[in-house]
């Protein structure tokens, strides 16, 4: 209890807080701004995160391919990258990767 506490406590008390100060100058004009602002911050954060575990689960030379493959699919369609997840699960778990 006080290992989950101290895991999620830090981070929904600030997200409270700071959602709470959000909407209450929900008509501001920097609020355009800042949101312009956090879209490229996510955007990296995103992107980075994904090449961690892209190199992380790269180990045979059928994995690289199956992740350029999916970045490949991702970026040429609308297909949602939930198929991509079950694709790769499913090549593992019939141990083809």
């Amino acid at each position: 209890m006080a290992s989950a506490f101290a895991t999620f406590g830090p981070p929904c008390t600030i997200y409270f807080a700071s959602y709470r100060l959000w909407d209450r100058f929900r008509d501001a004009p920097w609020q355009q701004i800042v949101r312009l602002g956090l879209v490229q911050v996510i955007m990296g954060l995103v992107i980075a995160s994904g090449t961690v575990m892209a190199r992380a689960a790269d180990t045979s030379w059928r994995a690289v391919v199956l992740t350029i493959a999916a970045a490949a699919i991702m970026l040429g369609t609308r297909l949602s990258p939930l198929w991509m997840l079950l694709v790769g699960a499913a090549l593992g778990g019939f141990g083809l990767l």
